[in-house]
């Protein structure tokens, strides 16, 4: 026998379909996310390491079971099938709880993976420049070209610490030469004597104008914006889950008492 829902019993069903749904369309969102990491994890594989691409494939496989998940919780709702519906919100409870960890991990660690690790990885990207491509290479001028900036301090971290440039590298990086504002124009002969003046650089430019502000800065700001945008988004989803999870227990409650009106 079909179980008969009261009122306020449908409007709990339309209501947990309205948040399953909004929640599939966040899945199919998170999907694209991943897809977008994959594409991109190619200038920044020096930074991230072999574990990028993984991490890229998480957040596919994340987004796609979060969809799936979702779609199940549509058709128990529909349907009213109390056991899927269970099922639903032990995930939903675990899917919080892990959010709530990450969060918290995410606030404890982020001044140490803006400070120490990607300040080390850039100073060692830096160093290691040269006119090859490597994917310290690849990652500097992704860096350089994204925020119009030379260096990790300064332009002058492609100098030895003595102020002369490393023989070997004959050149500032493309991605370091200016043609707008906050440029800085500096005599190369001066400068580098050691490694521009002598027959090892038959590229040798007298003058070279490159950007004057380091990349470090913009980095870390950059980092911090998306940490707040997604502390923002975390936080919306936190409460639509939280009101998914009454919902759910408030539907499973009619639907059982609605079984039970129908035994006796």
């Amino acid at each position: 026998m079909a179980t008969e829902l009261s009122c306020g019993a449908k409007c709990f069903r339309n209501l947990f379909i309205i948040l399953n749904s909004l929640f599939f369309l966040i899945g199919l969102g998170i999907f694209v996310v991943g897809l977008w990491l994959l594409a991109i994890g190619s200038d920044f594989s020096f930074l991230t390491g072999n574990k990028y691409a993984s991490g890229a494939a998480v957040v596919l496989v994340i987004g796609v079971v979060m969809a799936i998940i979702c779609l199940l919780g549509c058709v128990a709702g529909i349907k009213l099938w109390r056991g899927l519906l269970v099922v639903f919100l032990l995930f939903l409870v675990l899917i919080l709880f892990l959010e709530i960890v990450a969060t918290v991990l995410g606030f404890v660690f982020r001044a140490q993976v803006t400070n120490d690790f990607v300040k080390e990885k850039f100073e060692s990207a830096v160093k290691g420049y040269t006119n090859e491509t490597t994917d310290a290479t690849i990652f500097v001028n992704a860096v350089q070209n994204l925020f119009n900036c030379c260096g990790v301090n300064n332009y002058t971290d492609y100098f030895n610490t003595n102020g002369v440039c490393n023989i070997s590298r004959c050149s500032f990086p493309g991605s370091c030469m200016c043609t707008g504002a906050d440029c800085v124009t500096f005599n190369t002969s001066a400068v580098c004597p050691a490694a521009w003046n002598n027959n090892a650089c038959g590229n040798f430019q007298p003058q070279l104008t490159v950007y004057e502000q380091g990349c470090y800065a913009s980095v870390v700001n950059y980092l911090d914006n998306i940490g707040y945008v997604a502390g923002g988004i975390g936080a919306v989803l936190g409460v639509l889950e939280i009101v998914a999870i009454l919902v759910s227990c408030g539907l499973i409650y009619c639907i059982w008492n609605s079984e039970k009106e129908v035994r006796f």
